[in-house]
């Protein structure tokens, strides 16, 4: 029997196994990803439809930033956008990280409340129709140049990741472009991979030791940040999607205000 063995608990492997007459073979690096590696053209507006969903809750978070809004309101505003507009559900807990907070990579709504000048990060994840989004925005409230200059740095580095997505393209080679093009700028490295498949996809691997090269149909974010702690932090994510090509980008809403 096939089976992704790194997606099986312990508690399933010990009933198949007691089960089943016969071995279990591990097909998670083998079989899953040469049927299971990407989007039908078809689906690419089914994609869409839940990226528009994800705009939708940026834009949201965003009109609600004022001096003394709590994280959890801001959330709230944005989850009831993405439902209002036909989101069956979230992939994860909305994501608003204020001031030094968001120099956290991943975190959680909290009451803090928002002060003039700092950041505001939003990551947030739309499910319809079993598609889901996943996308990340970062604001400041007011004007500071160095939470600008901070923020202008992650967006070139994701724009010269997405003008390298094409068939072909190593995912460990892209995820260089994105720490060099930060380097240039005077910020050091960040913690985590530059992207992840999106709906299940075991594939690609957007990080420093994939051995992984893009494939049409390919679906996954991109998702550089600089994380300075007790200072702030900024993360903006994409979702793509591989064309013949090159790539569509599938979330619109914009990177810089």
């Amino acid at each position: 029997m096939g089976v992704e063995l790194p997606r099986l608990s312990h508690l399933d492997h010990q009933a198949l196994t007691s089960r089943v007459h016969g071995e279990l073979v591990d097909v998670s690096g083998s079989l899953v990803p040469k049927v299971f590696q990407g989007l039908y053209p078809e689906e690419v507006e089914l994609q869409r439809k839940a990226c528009r969903l994800a705009d939708l809750g940026c834009q949201a978070a965003r009109d609600s930033m004022d001096v003394g809004v709590r994280e959890t309101e801001v959330a709230a505003e944005a989850n009831y956008a993405m439902m209002r507009a036909g989101a069956e559900t979230l992939s994860f807990q909305t994501i608003v990280s204020t001031g030094p907070r968001s120099a956290y990579s991943h975190g959680w709504p909290t009451a803090r409340r928002l002060g003039r000048g700092e950041f505001m990060l939003v990551d947030l994840g739309p499910v319809v129709g079993g598609y889901a989004a996943d996308e990340t925005r970062t604001y400041v409230l007011g004007e500071d140049p160095e939470k600008r200059r901070m923020l202008e740095a992650v967006d070139a580095a994701v724009q010269a990741v997405l003008d390298h997505v094409e068939p072909g393209a190593s995912c460990a080679e892209l995820d260089q472009v994105s720490r060099k093009v930060l380097g240039e700028h005077g910020f050091g490295d960040y913690p985590h991979s530059l992207g992840h498949p999106l709906n299940g996809f075991p594939q690609p691997a957007l990080s420093k030791n994939s051995g992984h090269t893009l494939k049409p149909g390919m679906v996954f974010t991109v998702e550089p940040g600089i994380y300075v702690p007790g200072f702030g932090g900024v993360r903006l994510e994409e979702d793509v999607v591989v064309t013949e090509d090159g790539c569509l980008k599938l979330t619109e809403s914009p990177r810089l205000d």
